[in-house]
């Protein structure tokens, strides 16, 4: 079962994070997830919270250089799910 997904620098963007989001929610065994520089939005960020607080094993989370911007409330609101999380990068973010 997959444990490392690395996507980043691959210009995702709030439409293929419509497409992503819902796979994240299946991969019960994820422990590291780097989502860095794909122009994530607001409604894209949304979309990714939603999977995320599935995540329990989730101990990284990279969401470096996206343009996330309000949608971090969002992000911050399902972070009491993610219990084993340890690392999240959410630098330049605007």
């Amino acid at each position: 079962s997959l444990t490392h997904l690395d996507l980043s620098f691959n210009e995702i963007y709030d439409e293929g994070m419509e497409i992503l989001a819902p796979a994240f929610q299946h991969l019960s065994s994820l422990t590291s997830l780097n989502l860095s520089y794909n122009t994530i939005r607001v409604e894209g960020t949304k979309k990714l919270a939603y999977s995320l607080q599935h995540l329990t094993c989730l101990t990284y989370l990279n969401l470096r250089g996206n343009q996330m911007g309000d949608g971090i409330k969002v992000l911050a609101n399902i972070l009491p799910h993610l219990v084993s999380l340890n690392f999240l990068d959410i630098s330049y973010n605007n």
